[in-house]
């Protein structure tokens, strides 16, 4: 899963989950009213990709859910990122 250049570019990640979710939006009939949710974690760019899609498609994302994971296996409990409002979402 993923690519070469993702593995070298990490922020590439987060750009193909955007690209993916474009691909899914323009897959269905364009009057299917539909509200998303983004479930990520905090290890893979998920949060930046979850910030992106809630700005600019705001009509069709309800809410970003992190799993958090430990960046280090050495804390514990890992730390959790501040909860945001984005679009009032």
């Amino acid at each position: 899963y993923g690519s070469v250049q993702e593995w070298v570019c990490q922020g590439r990640k987060s750009w193909r989950k955007v690209e993916n979710f474009k691909l899914l939006l323009s897959s269905l009939p364009p009057d299917a009213a539909r509200r998303f949710v983004f479930v990520g974690d905090t290890g893979e760019l998920d949060q930046e990709a979850g910030e992106i899609m809630l700005e600019e498609f705001p009509s069709c994302m309800q809410a970003l859910f992190l799993h958090v994971v430990a960046p280090d296996p050495a804390l514990v409990p890992a730390p959790l990122p501040r909860d945001k409002l984005i679009n009032g979402a």
